[in-house]
């Protein structure tokens, strides 16, 4: 069984942290043009899950170098679950969600992830305040913004990292469809944002690189879509960087 993984901060480096604000360091945000199926071939937002049991999707992104290191202070993220959400939707997301998991990982070759033990808090949201997913045969689905406290990771500037989200259904599915989108037709920022997302299998294992618009599924490339904030620190010498030890865990997997 997978360890988890907690990367500690020197206390020299959580005292900085506590006296700057956080800034967004990666901004590949919601879409907020050309949603559901109304905007036809124009179409910006999607969501993917995977086929086989117990694997999941995730994608990639790369921390600014302004700063040799940062402290993040949270990674956001965004899924759509089944639901009918004409039908419930003051469905609550422990009603719908059983379990939920970030995994992280150094992205250098193709790169595996690590689960972590950071708690979340979901938040049902909309596009712009006005409609949620649309899903393919026209129904409309509940949107959840998911926010990880990531208090303790620090990494370094420059930093390319791999992500994912898995999770469990109380109906027992273990396919959750984390949210992506077109980053030509979103209208918003896409920082990273290369038309591919990632597969991992169940232990955190690369599975593939895959483009929507190349290899079939839909009809444009997408990018999983997520959000980083951190605070940059200053001193690295005081630091005990989190990608050494997030490479670390997925070593002694791989040896297992």
């Amino acid at each position: 069984m997978l360890s988890k993984v907690r990367i500690v901060c020197s206390l020299a480096a959580l005292g900085a942290v506590a006296s700057s604000q956080a800034v967004v360091l990666v901004d590949r945000g919601l879409p907020n043009q050309n949603l559901n199926n109304a905007a036809g071939s124009n179409r910006s937002n999607v969501a993917w899950g995977s086929s086989a049991s117990g694997s999941f999707t995730g994608d990639d992104f790369t921390l600014p170098n302004a700063a040799p290191a940062y402290a993040i202070t949270g990674i956001r993220t965004w899924l759509v679950t089944l639901d009918d959400y004409a039908a419930s939707p003051q469905a609550s997301f422990g009603s719908l969600i059983a379990s939920l998991t970030l995994w992280l990982g150094p992205a250098g070759g193709t790169g595996d992830v690590a689960a972590t033990p950071y708690a979340f808090t979901a938040t049902r949201v909309t596009y712009d305040g006005t409609t949620t997913y649309q899903g393919g045969s026209g129904a409309l689905r509940s949107l959840w913004q998911i926010d990880w406290d990531t208090t303790g990771l620090v990494l370094p500037g420059g930093a390319k990292m791999n992500f994912g989200v898995s999770g469990s259904t109380t109906s027992g599915s273990t396919l959750i469809f984390n949210h992506a989108s077109n980053a030509a037709k979103g209208g918003v920022p896409a920082d990273g944002a290369d038309g591919s997302i990632k597969g991992f299998q169940p232990d955190g294992s690369f599975d593939y690189i895959w483009n929507s618009g190349v290899d079939g599924g839909w009809d444009k490339p997408s990018d999983i879509n997520v959000v980083v904030t951190g605070v940059p620190v200053p001193e690295p010498a005081t630091l005990a960087l989190g990608l050494g030890g997030l490479a670390a865990a997925a070593l002694r997997r791989r040896r297992r």
